[in-house]
């Protein structure tokens, strides 16, 4: 009897050490994966990545709107190359398969086709749904504002551009599509005023305004967030406490 209470002991002990070996190899498994990003990380890496956002008649490719998101010189010369580019393209896949994406000089352009317009996004690296949806929402409410300029071929009255910026804001934020920059200067009482983890991010903002003129707080968070080892979210909740102790204020006030 004490035999098998021996066994059975025995037994018990081997499939425990299985069952904690399993689980530690399952956690680290887990660990090893990469992480998906979330909906918040879309937002912030697709608009750190957009150069330019258009609106084009589909008709004739003529340019309605236009909005550049980093202080990137396009002549009008290359916009006009890429719309017809899109166009061509649009045409030779025809109207069931709907072009949503291609390359274009070492760049990812994401489109929309509304009725009588198209929403062209520029932008560098590949962005996630979030950029095409939104792009979805601008086209069609634009089309929806202008609908009767545009059914009756009226381009003299879109020449109102703020509506459409508007369109724009409220799609994506306005908090992250505004152009900023930083008023920090190194010096030893700023040192003492702020914390290890707000001076990397301020000079990260001033190496981005000395290259760039300047930066989005998307921008500022994409880079940042991996040099002080924080998630987005904690990166902008920092940053936000930076702009409102005027650290990083608006490039256009």
């Amino acid at each position: 009897m004490s035999e098998y209470f021996l066994l059975l002991g025995l037994d018990i002990a081997i499939l425990a050490g299985i069952s904690i070996c399993l689980i530690i190899l399952i956690r680290y498994i887990l660990k090893r994966q990469p992480k998906t990003p979330d909906l918040f990380d879309n937002k912030i890496n697709d608009i750190s990545n957009m150069l330019v956002i258009l609106i084009a008649l589909i008709s004739d490719g003529t340019i309605l709107f236009s909005k550049y998101q980093k202080p990137v010189q396009l002549d009008t010369a290359y916009l006009h190359s890429l719309i017809s580019t899109v166009n061509l393209m649009a045409r030779s896949i025809g109207e069931k398969a709907k072009l949503k994406k291609m390359e274009y000089d070492q760049k990812i352009i994401v489109i929309h086709h509304g009725k009588f317009v198209r929403g062209i996004i520029l932008c560098n690296g590949n962005p996630s749904n979030y950029l095409e949806d939104s792009l979805t929402i601008v086209v069609k409410s634009f089309e929806d504002k202008f609908l009767e300029e545009l059914q009756e071929s009226k381009m003299d009255h879109l020449a109102d551009f703020r509506q459409v910026e508007k369109i724009i804001l409220d799609v994506f934020g306005k908090k992250l599509m505004e152009a900023m920059t930083v008023l920090w200067m190194e010096t030893e009482e700023h040192q003492t005023l702020l914390s290890e983890e707000e001076i990397e991010i301020l000079k990260i903002a001033r190496a981005l305004k000395n290259k760039q003129e300047y930066f989005t707080l998307p921008e500022l968070v994409s880079i940042s967030h991996k040099k002080i080892n924080k998630n987005t979210r904690e990166t902008l909740k920092i940053v936000d406490n930076l702009i409102a102790r005027k650290y990083i204020v608006s490039f256009h006030e």
